[in-house]
């Protein structure tokens, strides 16, 4: 009886020490990513101070509400919305050069993929969940250009989403940051070129078959 006490004991200990681990690796991540956000701060504090005053898709309120959802830390989560509403108080708007909005999106993904923690993930994966991995992110790239074709579709004919709208909605997708990022590059480059039709019979077959063998995929334990 005495051995058993000692043997669940141990266990306790050794489960405890997991848990602090794997809680002290989500803290280090958290770390990680708001360092890159820190980084462009600036840049992503005067895209959206644009967006509120000038494409006004979006109120400094309701940035607040969801910008609470982002995983971000406190301090700058603060710090990008002082910078947001100093910004368009002082009325100093501009859009972001080239270059800026290139290495805000970089930062973004740079951050997602911290944040995924996908290669912690993979090393204590049960050896299933990589490969779902890869099969879903496989199954996105075969959809690739008519999903792209379809989003295109949707910001510039039907205007029920924006394209930051969709980059926002992107941090939650289940495929991997480099497809995703493939998926807004076509996105962009479509609507640049400003041919923007729906989807024909086969390509919006093609799509939905893709989107549902993605749902299996996610579906499975």
């Amino acid at each position: 009886m005495k051995k058993l006490i000692i043997v669940v004991t141990l266990l306790g200990i050794a489960a405890a020490q997991v848990k602090a681990q794997d809680v002290a690796g989500q803290s280090g991540q958290a770390g990680a990513a708001d360092a890159v956000y820190a980084r462009v701060v600036d840049a992503e504090a005067m895209s959206w101070a644009w967006r509120i005053e000038r494409a006004k898709d979006m109120s400094y309120q309701n940035l607040v509400k969801v910008s609470a959802n982002w995983g971000r830390g406190e301090a700058v989560r603060g710090q990008l919305l002082a910078k947001v509403k100093e910004i368009v108080n002082k009325g100093q708007l501009r859009r972001l050069t080239t270059r800026e909005d290139s290495e805000l999106d970089a930062a973004k993904a740079e951050a997602r993929s911290i944040l995924s923690g996908s290669r912690a993930r993979s090393e204590r994966s049960s050896g299933r969940r990589a490969p779902r991995q890869s099969a879903i992110d496989g199954t996105a790239r075969e959809i690739l250009e008519v999903e792209a074709k379809y989003w295109a579709w949707r910001i510039a004919v039907v205007r029920n989403i924006t394209y930051n709208e969709l980059k926002g909605h992107s941090e939650g997708w289940m495929r991997g940051v480099e497809v995703s990022d493939e998926l807004l590059a076509k996105i962009r480059i479509k609507l640049q070129s400003g041919e923007n039709q729906g989807l024909s019979g086969d390509e919006q077959a093609k799509f939905d078959a893709g989107n549902k063998k993605i749902k299996q995929l996610l579906s499975r334990a």
